[in-house]
């Protein structure tokens, strides 16, 4: 049985991000260089006893468009989305320092 390669290169698995989303758009993760990244899944953990909106974006490209997360409660996103080198993962939340985001994906270099 032959292990599943991307580019003659076996995938890596990576934790991308593990933050407290801030009230205004930061860096969560950037590709490192001469690397592809494919992000498989966010978590979003809201601490509060609010609901939170949050907003990530892939290299500008909003892909979780003020998503609200209920009150003490997760939101779980699975998705197959490539990244070329130097690209960036950004987000924030409409209130900061009680959402907590959990990004993970594969890195090939």
């Amino acid at each position: 049985m032959s292990a599943n390669r991307v580019g003659g290169h076996l995938p890596t698995p990576k934790v991308m991000s593990r933050s407290l989303l801030t009230g205004s758009n930061a860096t969560l993760y950037t590709v490192p260089a001469l690397t592809t990244a494919l992000v498989t899944n966010i978590v979003l953990a809201n601490s509060s006893a609010t609901s939170v909106s949050v907003t990530v974006s892939f290299d500008g490209v909003v892909v979780v468009p003020a998503v609200f997360v209920a009150a003490n409660s997760s939101t779980f996103i699975d998705l197959h989305q490539p990244l070329d080198t130097t690209k960036l993962i950004t987000g924030f939340a409409s209130t900061a320092s009680v959402i907590a985001c959990h990004i993970t994906g594969l890195e090939v270099s």
